[in-house]
């Protein structure tokens, strides 16, 4: 099961199954608040990362939480 909680414009928290805790993970933003990149908050590695077009349309996005982050484009939250 997979649940999400917002801590900040900044962060993060999932819910772990595996781990039976919540995961914190950061943005790293630039000043349009386009979410370039995620890390993960306990061993600071890079989990998900994110290229846009002029337009905002997704270049590309690798990592194993690409998919999962709702925060994208402008900050702008994708269900």
């Amino acid at each position: 099961m997979l649940q999400k909680s917002l801590t900040s414009s900044t962060g993060l928290s999932v819910w772990s199954d595996t781990a039976s805790s919540w995961v914190n993970y950061y943005f790293m933003k630039n000043l349009q608040g386009d979410v370039l990149k995620v890390y993960h908050g306990g061993n600071n590695s890079l989990v998900a990362e994110y290229s846009y077009d002029s337009w905002g349309n997704i270049l590309t996005a690798t990592g194993s939480m690409a998919q999962l982050n709702p925060f994208r484009y402008r900050g702008y939250y994708y269900d």
